[in-house]
């Protein structure tokens, strides 16, 4: 297989038609989210995104798209709901 980058440096293969195509290994990502009802009209809920703390590849993040791999680790969020 012959791999060279196109004009806007992402590696593709000669032999296919698209230039666009980048072939990726497979991630597994785990998020964990918590919601707890604490009155009948509030709850507060905890999510932690990325668990594991996986980074993905390096070329995933020097394409610079985004929609491919999330790149920020892992991170958490706290919040309260309350309806009125």
């Amino acid at each position: 297989m012959v791999i060279n980058n196109d004009d806007f440096g992402v590696a593709t293969d000669k032999n296919k038609i698209s230039r666009d195509v980048l072939d990726l290994p497979a991630q597994w990502r785990v998020d964990l989210g918590v919601n707890y009802q604490i009155f009948d009209s509030t709850s507060i809920q905890f999510n932690v995104s990325n668990l594991f703390d996986e980074l993905p590849p390096i070329v995933a993040v020097v394409s610079g798209d985004e929609n491919i791999y999330d790149n920020r680790g892992r991170y958490y969020r706290l919040g309260l709901n309350v309806n009125f």
